[in-house]
């Protein structure tokens, strides 16, 4: 019989487990952050305010991480991802008191946090397992810790379903600033023991973010130019199979049901990607290339798009299943598959180059 610590050395175990378990409390109040914004800013607003809403997380994160890497904290991702995490449930519960249909602003405000909270706060957190692992232990680990996100999604929409049957979607802003507060807390007491395998000297500064040279790093580095690429095109792709599946949810179902219909969802979505992470990832990772594992979701994401394409010419009463399915490819793949083989491929980069460089290419 399987186990799923089988790769697992002993000695990796107590980081493998907290990452697994930070990771896990981290996407769930994401999860449920994500059922929240959608179901509030869809029965507020028009679906054709999203690529409004998108635009603000970019532009939204680069302020941050700005603001961020201007601040006397050093360059210890333990002590970083923990203070973002702590601002984020501060953050969530900050909208559950102020968002209101009378100020419909709040709900876009909270779309385009939620988005930076996912963005700003992943980034950071795998820029701390990468620390903490070389290539090879990488390549038997990260299936495990990746685990942690599909299962915290889990557990994030399955709280967000059964909420939203007895409260109103507001009040999940809440169960997510508890979750957030609790997935910084592991992080900061579980890993405060774990060393780097490239340590920065005691008491440098951080990284100042100047994008120009970000820019030409990437420029003068054939690998970084390929991942960046990679990278754009992944997110680019994503973000408009998002904007398809709210647009066409937004059409069809009731405002009043949109809250029920999104936990729901994304149940379902992410215990099929829990089900890809268990049985495909780690086996995929351990016997095939990293290219071939990455083109994975390029294909079925295509081949996915074009029946969308033939059902909105022939048969557009019935667009809202090729688009569903459309959606079971970004849901099952994304946190699972696809997330964990992009984060491999940042590990054979020195800590210093790597600390200059994903921020960047993240956002």
């Amino acid at each position: 019989m399987y186990h799923p610590l089988a790769n697992v050395r002993r000695e990796e175990r107590p980081a493998v487990l907290f990452a697994f378990t930070g990771l896990c409390l981290l996407i769930a109040a994401h999860a449920i952050l994500e059922t929240a914004r959608d179901a509030l800013f869809l029965t507020s607003l028009p679906a054709s305010r999203l690529p409004w809403a998108y635009l603000g997380i970019a532009l939204g994160a680069v302020v941050v991480l700005q603001a961020q890497a201007r601040l006397p904290i050093g360059r210890d991702n333990r002590k970083i991802f923990v203070g973002f995490m702590i601002v984020s449930a501060l953050i969530a519960a900050g909208f559950w008191r102020i968002v209101d249909d009378a100020h419909p602003w709040t709900f876009g405000a909270l779309y385009i946090w939620t988005g930076i909270y996912a963005t700003i706060c992943m980034t950071r957190f795998w820029m701390l397992v990468q620390d903490l692992f070389t290539v090879t232990q990488a390549k038997r680990v990260f299936a495990v810790i990746g685990a942690g996100g599909v299962t915290g999604a889990i557990l994030g929409s399955a709280l967000a379903r059964g909420l939203v049957s007895f409260f109103p979607a507001e009040q999940l802003l809440l169960a997510a600033s508890v979750l957030a507060l609790a997935s910084g807390a592991l992080v900061a007491i579980g890993m405060r023991h774990a060393r780097p395998v490239e340590n920065a000297p005691a008491g440098e500064p951080g990284y100042s973010l100047n994008w120009i040279e970000c820019g030409r790093l990437i420029g003068d580095r054939p690998y970084l130019r390929r991942l960046f690429r990679l990278m754009t095109l992944s997110a680019a792709a994503l973000t408009l199979i998002d904007y398809i599946f709210k647009s066409v949810a937004a059409g069809h179902i009731p405002a009043e049901r949109l809250a029920e219909f999104f936990s729901s969802a994304y149940l379902a979505l992410n215990l099929l990607s829990l089900l890809v992470q268990v049985a495909l990832v780690g086996r995929l990772m351990r016997t095939l290339s990293v290219d071939q594992v990455l083109g994975l979701t390029p294909f079925l994401v295509t081949a996915g798009t074009l029946v969308v394409m033939m059902f909105y010419t022939l048969w557009p009463l019935l667009l809202v299943f090729p688009v569903m399915g459309l959606k079971v490819v970004d849901g099952s793949l994304r946190y699972s598959l696809h997330r964990t083989t992009l984060e491999t491929l940042f590990v054979p980069l020195s800590r210093e180059l790597r600390d200059r460089v994903k921020t960047f290419i993240d956002v």
